[in-house]
């Protein structure tokens, strides 16, 4: 619609302009999850736009590119991967950002993919499953001392169960 294309025209303005706002607000307008379908849906460029945003301290761009995150998508370099994980801790980390709620699924996003890093390198016999571990041990605890109880009843705190594992993990 042409509200629609205003809207893209005035964002990538914002966005051209290094406003992190405006790269996350034309982030939003690709992403499908938020369009519904929309003329503007393309999750690739939501990513992109997102994680734009987020290099330029936009801490809510930081959460919604965590939650955007595809571990399974074999075309994602590893490099790339962990610019994202990073990004998506500083979206765990950012405090007082009170533009977007997401700061739990964020530190979700990390503490798993540090777990799943850490059963990696356990089961290759591989350095570091323990600081791994420790490190989805931290991510795990700010999220539950951030999450809501709605949050923590669809997703339980994992942090204690990982930390009864802990012991038997090499460094």
């Amino acid at each position: 619609s042409g509200d629609e294309a205003k809207a893209e025209r005035l964002l990538r303005a914002a966005c051209d302009g290094q406003r992190g706002a405006g790269c996350m607000g034309l982030g939003l307008l690709y992403d499908p999850d938020h369009r519904e379908g929309k003329s503007f849906s393309d999750v690739r460029k939501a990513r992109a736009l997102y994680a734009h945003a987020c290099d330029m301290g936009a801490h809510s761009a930081c959460v919604l590119r965590a939650v955007v995150l595809d571990f399974a998508d074999a075309s994602i370099s590893h490099a790339s991967l962990e610019r994202d994980v990073e990004r998506a801790a500083r979206g765990c980390s950012a405090g007082g950002d009170t533009a977007h709620s997401g700061q739990p699924e964020a530190c979700f996003v990390v503490a798993g993919f540090f777990q799943r890093e850490a059963l990696s390198l356990e089961a290759k016999g591989r350095a570091g499953a323990g600081a791994s571990l420790d490190r989805a041990i931290a991510y795990e605890r700010r999220r539950c001392a951030l999450a809501s109880r709605e949050h923590l009843a669809t997703a339980p705190c994992r942090a204690e169960s990982w930390q009864s594992h802990r012991p038997s993990m090499r460094r």
